[in-house]
Parts: C-alpha cells; sequence; structure tokens
C-alpha cells in the first residue's frame, strides 16, 4: 500500500525527499503510522503534531463547540511554529484544519512560500472550496485527497489529473480494495 500510496503522490507532482509535517491522529491510528512511513519513503523526515479526534467528538457530542474550536486552534499555532523554525514541503492535514489554517494570511504566506505539496484527509471537499484552495488560496502547491477508513483497511487516494474546478474522485488501492454500489431490492410489504 506504501509503494502504491508513493506512485500516486509521484503522480502528482508530489516533491521527494522533502520534509513533511503532519497534523494527524497519532495513537492507535493507522494514520499516524502510516504518515510516518510516507514521509521516510517518499520524504526525508516527518514532524508530527497529534490530532485526537475521540477528543473534538466527545466535545462536540457534550456540546462544548467552542473548546473544540480552542483544541483546533491550538493545533494550528503549533503547525504555525513549525512552519516558521523548519523546512517543511509536504504538509498531511484534516480539512477542517486546512480552513483554519487559510483563515490566517502568515500562515497562507508560509505555506506559500515552503509548502510544495498538500495532502489532506477527510470525506469530501465540494469542488468550489477544492478551486479556490487550488487557485487562489495555494496556486502554487499541489493539493492531493486522501480518505482514510479501518473499513476499506487503508485509504483511497485522489485520482490524479483531474481539473482545477471537478469534484475530487477518490480511486482505491486497487485490485486489493474494491467498491460497489449496492442497491437494496425494496422488501415487500406485509400487510396486517
Amino acid at each position: 500500500m506504501l509503494r502504491w500510496s508513493n506512485l500516486s503522490l509521484d503522480a502528482h507532482g508530489f516533491v521527494r525527499g522533502a520534509n513533511w509535517l503532519g497534523i494527524v491522529p497519532t495513537g492507535p491510528h493507522i494514520v499516524g503510522e502510516y504518515f510516518r512511513r510516507s514521509a521516510t519513503t517518499h520524504g526525508s523526515h516527518g514532524f508530527t503534531l497529534d490530532l485526537d479526534p475521540r477528543w473534538v467528538k466527545k466535545l462536540i457530542s457534550e456540546g462544548r463547540g467552542a473548546d473544540a474550536g480552542a483544541y483546533a486552534e491550538h493545533l494550528i499555532d503549533q503547525a504555525a511554529d513549525v512552519l516558521r523554525t523548519q523546512d517543511i514541503g509536504v504538509l498531511t492535514i484534516t480539512l477542517p484544519l486546512l480552513e483554519r489554517l487559510a483563515r490566517r494570511d502568515e500562515l497562507i504566506g508560509l505555506v506559500n512560500q515552503k509548502v510544495r505539496a498538500i495532502r489532506w484527509g477527510d470525506t469530501q471537499l465540494d469542488p468550489d472550496s477544492r478551486y479556490l484552495y487550488k487557485s487562489e488560496v495555494f496556486p502554487k502547491t499541489v493539493l492531493c485527497g486522501n480518505y482514510g477508513s479501518t473499513m476499506i483497511l487503508g485509504f483511497a487516494g485522489e485520482r490524479p489529473g483531474l481539473p482545477d474546478d471537478a469534484p475530487c474522485v477518490f480511486g482505491p488501492y486497487s485490485p486489493y480494495v474494491t467498491f460497489s454500489v449496492v442497491v437494496p431490492e425494496p422488501r415487500p410489504q406485509t400487510r396486517m
């Protein structure tokens, strides 16, 4: 899977040998280990900031959205320190955190100055936002999506070569992971 991923990154134009910064779940999540392996096989070194999605989900479920927002800002503050002090060529980040990062002019400038590629993770990025990030916010930076899930035993990567204004389409680690659309037949209704 790592080899397949590296080939996909090459197809998207990710620079090899760069330092990576990942704001990703570590701990029991596979994404942290996968980030480290990607950073060392496609890049040179991976800096990580641990994102705890379980904590965020708990805060939100308890109605503590402001605390979840403060936690997200804390992560972006840490990312700012790394971006200011290190030579970062690849950024791995979730879409909600990328949105927060893009609210800070200083960080937009640092990313445009240093980062050559952004690997975002999440389920979807609408075509308008994707186009905005690619053409106006980070115009010199390759933007590539990944969707990871335990259910697919890994992740699916954005297909290379999509137009900037197209929706993101994910391709799985084929032929080892495949998807099919199942339309269940309607159940017959019973009358009482």
